[in-house]
């Protein structure tokens, strides 16, 4: 399993059932790249996945029995990694950078639409 298997594991947990869009949205990916890691999660047995019943579109991902067990290990150690990362860096540093991430993604995001808002005007 990948780290972003695991991450992905980890939130389906988390939420209780969740659609690969906001899957998507939430880790940074593409759906395609969401689907594939759905597709070796289920055949792990780690997640299962069905057709939103009011909208046939729509996937829904949810962690199975033996994703939920395996779950709270993954996030423990991600925590660790977390922790050993950021070891003798202040909070409010590890704030600031949360911030400046986020701002910067925003832009990141702003200049992709602009970029295709454009290309469908020429």
């Amino acid at each position: 399993m990948t780290a972003q298997e695991a991450s992905l594991l980890v939130h389906c947990a988390e939420e209780g059932e969740t659609s690969a869009g906001k899957l998507a949205k939430v880790m940074g990916r593409d759906k395609g790249k969401i689907t594939r890691f759905v597709d070796r999660l289920e055949a792990s047995g780690f997640v299962s996945r069905r057709n939103d019943s009011r909208d046939h579109r729509l996937l829904i991902i949810k962690a199975t029995s033996k994703g939920l067990r395996f779950a709270p290990q993954l996030r423990t150690r991600f925590e660790e990694i977390r922790s050993q990362f950021f070891e003798g860096v202040l909070n409010v540093d590890i704030d600031k950078l949360e911030t400046v991430l986020s701002q910067l993604h925003a832009n990141a995001e702003r200049l992709c639409v602009e970029k295709a808002h454009k290309n469908t005007r020429s």
